[in-house]
């Protein structure tokens, strides 16, 4: 019986061969023929090659490496400031945007040095973009008149001639922040706690 094989060493793909059977009788006639299928032959990365795939697969770890340290780093961040700015932009008086930031275990937004407090700042620029005022901690409900009780260590500075505790008509004991640039730097401004605001809670961790 002959065998033909027709393909070429590593071929990556399949090439028919035919199958002859030889006859007893004189010369050789084919008798029968079939078609037979190689099988794909994957030969991988040549030697000369994997000197590149290995700086490769090394750039990667290193890239990879350089990510979770970025992350570690990020976290250790959030860690060490134990606390977080959310701005909120639903419009609520003083006492329900209390209430608001109090049933996700949060206050209204209070600051306990100077550096949270431009922290804030720096990100009101970023969310806001334009002049706003926002409801923050402080009130003088329930107190003498002008008496403001800061939940923070510090409060903010106060506007021109504020804090008033009236405005005509309307008593004014809730504070409210500029949260950008307007005719006046960021300050602090009373207003009558009735007044619907958008404001901003503190998280802390």
């Amino acid at each position: 019986m002959k065998l033909g094989l027709n393909f070429l060493p590593f071929a990556l793909s399949c090439m028919p061969v035919d199958l002859m059977q030889e006859s007893e009788s004189s010369g050789d006639v084919p008798v029968d023929s079939a078609k037979i299928e190689l099988p794909e032959i994957s030969i991988g990365p040549l030697p000369h090659e994997m000197p590149g795939i290995i700086e490769v697969q090394k750039e990667t770890i290193k890239n990879l490496e350089n990510a979770i340290q970025q992350l570690v780093k990020n976290f250790e961040n959030l860690n060490s400031n134990k606390y977080a700015f959310h701005f909120v932009d639903k419009y609520m008086d003083w006492n329900n945007a209390t209430e608001y930031c109090n049933s996700f275990d949060m206050f209204l937004a209070y600051f306990d040095n100077q550096s949270e407090l431009d922290e804030y700042f720096r990100l009101s620029r970023i969310v806001t973009r334009d002049i706003q005022q926002r409801w923050i901690d402080g009130t003088s409900q329930g107190r003498r008149r002008l008496d403001y009780l800061f939940k923070g260590k510090i409060s903010p500075p106060w506007g021109a001639y504020q804090p008033t505790g009236q405005y005509g008509s309307e008593i004014e004991e809730c504070v409210a922040l500029y949260t950008t640039f307007g005719w006046e730097n960021e300050v602090a401004n009373d207003m009558n706690c009735a007044r619907k605001q958008p404001f901003a809670c503190r998280e802390n961790f």
